[in-house]
């Protein structure tokens, strides 16, 4: 079982293809972690995406106590 944020280049939210506010993603985070199977959270965030976006996701996981992040599609960026 796993979760999917995703930031979009204008910094914009998404959760499991939705679009979300960050209180709305804040207790999204906090009621997934209370689940008897706790999901892997996969965070993808554009290669545009707002910096200051990203790290307020990130706090927002370690707020919610998330023990399985990962960031996918680093691929991506593999060449500079």
């Amino acid at each position: 079982m796993r979760n999917s944020i995703v930031i979009t280049a204008a910094g914009a939210l998404e959760w499991n293809g939705q679009t979300v506010t960050q209180p709305q993603l804040r207790h999204l985070l906090t009621v997934s972690t209370q689940l008897p199977e706790v999901p892997e959270l996969h965070l993808r965030p554009d290669a545009a995406a707002p910096y200051r976006v990203v790290d307020e996701v990130l706090v927002l996981t370690k707020r919610a106590n998330v023990q399985k992040l990962s960031f996918v599609g680093n691929e991506a960026y593999a060449r500079f």
